[in-house]
């Protein structure tokens, strides 16, 4: 996938209602399977291979180390505080507390470069196919609808459109059935997986 949000509706998959195997009304932390979701989405956000960002919606987006020349290169279209790095700190006291590095100051060299090498026709392409909602093999037990999202982006925002089951998400093959860690690892990483 390359860019997931990590529990947040939108056009690109919710970790945490792949981790849950359902759709995650209201807050993930009342769910019965909140302990996994928060082992596994604070586990991603320690990953040196995950940008940890509010890039969609302003919530929190997980975004792939492969994905990082792609942002940078379409970056003048979208608002800067939407890709600063967002990090958990933990103080002395045992609280957490949000920081946040602006973009570019967290952008390695190497991404810059790499940047550089991509037009800007072929970043926003793959920033559009990145976005487009992908999960699961779903069956629909509602009909599908067309969705059309947009991205606030300079000087014009861009529209795009996904086909979605209202108010579902992907869902493997039973609400029970147990997401393993490989799985969400494979997903994360954009691997093809079979449910």
């Amino acid at each position: 996938h390359g860019v997931v949000l990590e529990a947040a509706q939108g056009p690109v998959p919710s970790l945490a209602e792949v981790i849950a195997g359902e759709p995650v009304r209201d807050s993930w932390w009342s769910h019965p399977k909140s302990h996994e979701i928060f082992a596994v989405t604070r586990a991603i956000r320690d990953s040196d291979d995950v940008h940890v960002c509010r890039l969609i919606k302003g919530k929190i987006t997980f975004v792939h180390r492969r994905m990082w020349p792609v942002l940078v290169r379409v970056a003048g279209r979208l608002p800067s505080d939407r890709l600063s790095l967002v990090r958990e700190v933990h103080t002395s006291s045992g609280r957490h507390v949000t920081k946040e590095v602006p973009f570019p100051d967290w952008v390695p060299l190497s991404v810059r470069v790499a940047a550089r090498s991509l037009s800007e026709d072929a970043a926003l392409a793959k920033t559009m196919s990145s976005l487009r909602r992908q999960g699961p093999t779903v069956r629909p037990f509602k009909p599908y609808m067309l969705k059309r999202w947009r991205l606030d982006t300079k000087p014009e925002p861009l529209w795009f459109f996904t086909c979605a089951r209202p108010g579902r998400t992907g869902n493997l093959s039973s609400k029970t059935s147990p997401v393993s860690d490989d799985y969400v690892h494979r997903w994360v990483l954009g691997s093809r997986v079979r449910c």
